[in-house]
């Protein structure tokens, strides 16, 4: 799932929380002595997400210059909270006036936007004061301060301590921080049971990013609660009524491969947009995918390529994967290979395997960057590393050739047999070559058929092909047998491999396990020749030279001797030389 499980605590996350709502708590909570029931009344609302409510209030509060109104406003103004209220100046403005009237939160706030590297001892001491007095808000200030080591000396289990006691007075965002540090095990004892219990308890306060864990947990299944994607589709619903761009991403992808719901994807497609339209940069990737591939929608390229610019601007690892195919293909795009390298490298730095790979192709043959095998083969690596199948198999090519990095027939083999073991046939018959040859490790027929017959089954005519030529020619333990080589060229001559082609041809023409039949050996031989297959050109000039098709035709003949020979293959150059004299 293309899913942002927000379970980190970032410095500056805090200020940054999603919007909720639900209703406020009826506890009491200890306030500076000169706010009013408003001022109250809007503490309890931003404690319980309900943030629209608390704006409201907290801006009647302020109009009578109470300090605590400043400070809530400020949290406000930072943009997280309310859609379409963003304003760092103004939210600078209030801290600044609240800190005036004596609010040493707005204090604290308006210090760090002022001077973030300035310490101020006397103001954390009262911020300490009023936490220690039991203000939630200065109890998560405080939380925040020792986990970013802003003003004081970073301390994770000082911040889970102030952050506790938060959580515990009924501070939804606090019990969001809360069920993150307990999730990882930061400056607390990770608790996967205690994190779902204080992601629970925001998410039910409203907090729409808590809701999405907690449908992280249904869709997913953990030792914490059995896997239950309608529970999983509740919580997303709950928090994409509140207008949550990942929520209603996950909602698509739930419809998308139909996880709880019945499989719908007009409706994933409408989910992802609403998200995408957001600014949800993974929903904007998959409505890429949808209007690339005309999924639920007529194909549409150009505005593939709209969505995923836009999520691989905000650095979308898939999205700047695809962006750099769509280059690297034209597809959509002018074909640009510069273009493409800038995405895949992007993509590539965040270890994304795909691009990796991509790379290692740019660097090898010299696209869109300057030709560089050795850096071609390092791309290789980390892909493989990744257990990237396609660049396994290339970079076990290049160590048993030994271009771009140094010969390394121990590393072929273990590249080989990685990839094999994960279902690569083209891997499997380069395992079968190594060991029909004793190329790299012991000879040993028996593994290499074993491997051919993988390469075979994945489709890989040259794995029948291979087999066929041990049965032809037999091998240690393996005894001739025309008709089994028969049976396994035809194998890999019906998936159009040449080589079979031209082995049929000669059986044909010569009698190995059937009776000669000149006729159906030129048959093969021509379908071989269509792929240019320089044996098989040969054997048909010899089959005209010496008359098979009626009387010697030497012109015909020489006329498939020099196709041969202008590919190389010697016995056609020396039977030219012979007959030109």
């Amino acid at each position: 799932m293309e899913e942002e499980k927000n379970n980190k605590l970032h410095v500056l996350e805090r200020e940054k929380e999603g919007a909720c709502t639900e209703g406020s708590s009826s506890k009491t909570r200890l306030l500076k002595e000169q706010d009013d029931d408003l001022c109250a009344l809007a503490q309890e609302k931003f404690w319980h997400c309900d943030y629209e409510a608390a704006f409201s209030l907290a801006k009647k509060a302020a109009q009578k210059e109470e300090g605590r109104a400043f400070y809530i406003l400020g949290k406000l103004y930072n943009g997280m909270f309310i859609d379409g209220v963003e304003n760092k100046t103004q939210q600078k403005k209030y801290y600044r006036k609240g800190s005036e009237l004596g609010d040493c939160l707005c204090s604290l706030w308006y210090s760090i936007l002022e001077k973030p590297d300035y310490g101020n001892p006397a103001l954390i001491e009262k911020v300490r004061s009023l936490a220690e007095a039991g203000d939630v808000f200065a109890q998560y200030e405080l939380s925040f301060l020792y986990y970013s080591g802003i003003m004081v000396v970073a301390d994770l289990p000082e911040s889970a301590k102030w952050c506790s006691l938060a959580a515990e007075g009924g501070y939804a965002l606090a019990q969001f921080d809360l069920a993150g540090l307990y999730e990882n095990g930061w400056g607390i004892n990770a608790d996967k049971k205690k994190a779902f219990y204080w992601y629970e308890r925001a998410a039910n306060s409203g907090h729409i990013e808590a809701q999405c864990r907690i449908g992280d947990f249904y869709f997913e299944g953990n030792e914490i609660v059995v896997q239950d994607y309608e529970k999983a589709k509740l919580w997303y619903e709950r928090a994409a009524q509140k207008g949550s761009a990942l929520a209603l991403c996950n909602l698509g992808y739930l419809y998308d491969n139909g996880y709880g719901v019945e499989k719908n994807l007009e409706t994933a497609f409408s989910y992802y947009e609403k998200s995408a339209q957001k600014g949800h940069a993974p929903a904007q990737c998959n409505l890429g995918i949808m209007y690339e591939m005309g999924i639920s929608v007529a194909e549409d390229l150009p505005q593939a390529i709209e969505w995923y610019k836009k999520s691989a601007q905000q650095g979308f690892v898939a999205a700047q994967y695809y962006l750099g195919r769509s280059y690297d293909m034209g597809h959509g795009v002018k074909r640009d290979f510069k273009e493409a390298a800038k995405w895949y490298h992007r993509a590539a730095e965040k270890s994304d395997a795909r691009s990796q790979f991509a790379l290692g192709t740019m660097y090898d043959r010299g696209l869109g960057v300057k030709q560089d095998v050795a850096r071609a083969a390092d791309f290789y690596k980390m892909a493989a590393e990744q257990d990237y199948i396609p660049a396994q198999f290339e970079l076990a090519k290049m160590y048993k050739a030994g271009d771009g990095i140094k010969k390394d027939d121990a590393a072929a083999l273990k590249w080989f047999k990685r990839a094999a073991e994960q279902g690569d046939p083209y891997s499997a018959f380069g395992l079968g070559y190594i060991y029909e040859h004793g190329d790299g490790a012991p000879q040993d027929i028996a593994e290499a058929m074993q491997w051919y017959e993988k390469a075979a089954a994945g489709d890989v005519a040259e794995g029948n092909y291979a087999i066929g030529m041990i049965y032809l020619n037999g091998a240690e333990k393996v005894k001739k047998d025309y008709q089994k080589a028969m049976s396994y060229f035809k194998k890999a001559a019906e998936k159009n491999d040449p080589q079979a082609q031209c082995s049929l041809g000669s059986m044909y023409e010569n009698g190995y396990g059937v009776e000669k039949d000149y006729e159906v050996a030129r048959q093969w031989y021509e379908k071989a020749i269509l792929q240019n297959e320089p044996t098989a050109l040969y054997n048909m000039g010899e089959m005209y030279a010496c008359g098979f098709f009626g009387k010697e035709d030497l012109q015909t003949a020489c006329g498939y001797m020099e196709r041969a020979a202008k590919y190389g293959y010697f016995p056609a150059q020396k039977w030219l030389e012979e007959h030109k004299k």
